[in-house]
């Protein structure tokens, strides 16, 4: 009954509350009652007494078909596209799914608990206001099968922005979009155990926020922007979903054959770290140094007092836009 309701209210225009029961075959005297049971809070639902109601500049919710006009040839590449009404979490959704060799995709309305990087949470403006993509994906089992994974989905997501026409998108290391310096979209890597013999199952969670992601600037602990206060339009919701799933796949099935080899050149284009002071911070250690790219496994690589070191993970930060006078 959600799906049916959110259906006829999605365009933005009134409908009173004569359509709106016959609609839902409900009888007309509890259709206000049922309004406010099903929609979600954060949907902005707006009651005229001669008119009936509506949501104010609707909503574009996900479709099947409008996504799948997007992916083209990745076509082939997908097995299964879910969209759900809401879900906790799409990556969560898809780890607790039964074992399967599918390539499954799965998007979600809205995500009540959403995480990034160091489970920190994911914040979600609010239902149908972004887009919550994971992947799951069967990577046959090889030594540092894994390595730059996390980078190359940077690389998709990036390359998905710049087809829906955005400029002067980068890539922080390891999982970041930015826009500006300002935190656009996410990626998360998280293995499932795999039914699919002499494979590793992954899956690959992508946050992308199309509204402001939040109302409370204390929730989010960095500069973050969507692509509403990027171009100053509405987003085009299915194309962007569209775009980010066919780039993913396709960046899949490229690092499959070639490995992160492949996409060294495309990272290093698009680093926003790349010689410029850093602090990285892991579980052993806090260091300083001049951040000079990756290397062949994803490794960030820092130049500390003269020396190369290389990180597998940890948490960076910029100290100065440039690298010191020394280095």
């Amino acid at each position: 009954m959600l799906k049916s309701t959110l259906n006829l209210l999605s365009d933005g225009k009134f409908h009173s509350e004569k359509e709106i029961s016959h609609f839902l075959g409900l009888p007309g005297c509890i259709i206000p009652d049922t309004l406010q049971q099903l929609l979600d809070p954060s949907i902005p639902l707006e009651k005229l007494e001669d008119k009936g109601y509506r949501i104010p500049g609707g909503l574009e919710l996900l479709h099947e078909k409008l996504i799948f006009n997007e992916l083209g040839h990745a076509n082939s590449l997908l097995k299964q596209l879910e969209i759900l009404s809401e879900v906790n979490s799409t990556s969560t959704y898809l780890l607790e799914k039964k074992a399967t060799s599918k390539t499954i995709a799965v998007f979600a309305e809205q995500q009540t608990a959403g995480r990034g990087q160091f489970n920190r949470p994911w914040s979600s403006p609010g239902f149908g206001k972004n887009i919550a993509l994971s992947i799951l994906y069967h990577l046959p089992d090889k030594p540092n099968q894994l390595n730059g994974l996390s980078l190359v989905m940077g690389i998709a997501v990036v390359q998905a922005l710049q087809e829906y026409g955005l400029k002067e998108i980068k890539l922080k290391w390891p999982n970041d979009i930015l826009h500006h310096a300002k935190k656009l979209a996410g990626v998360l890597i998280e293995i499932k155990s795999s039914a699919k013999p002499g494979f590793s199952s992954i899956v690959i969670g992508i946050g992308l926020n199309l509204y402001n992601p939040t109302t409370n600037p204390h929730a989010i602990n960095q500069a973050v922007t969507d692509i509403h206060s990027i171009q100053k339009l509405p987003p085009q919701r299915n194309r962007l979903a569209g775009l980010l799933l066919k780039n993913c796949l396709v960046a899949l099935s490229e690092f499959q054959s070639k490995g992160f080899s492949a996409f060294i050149e495309s990272w290093d284009q698009l680093d926003n770290l790349k010689d410029k002071f850093i602090r990285i911070e892991t579980p052993k250690e806090l260091q300083e140094g001049i951040a000079r790219g990756v290397n062949s496994l994803g490794q960030l690589c820092i130049e500390i007092d003269g020396e190369q070191r290389c990180f597998n993970s940890g948490e960076v930060r910029i100290l100065h836009n440039s690298c010191p006078e020394n280095c």
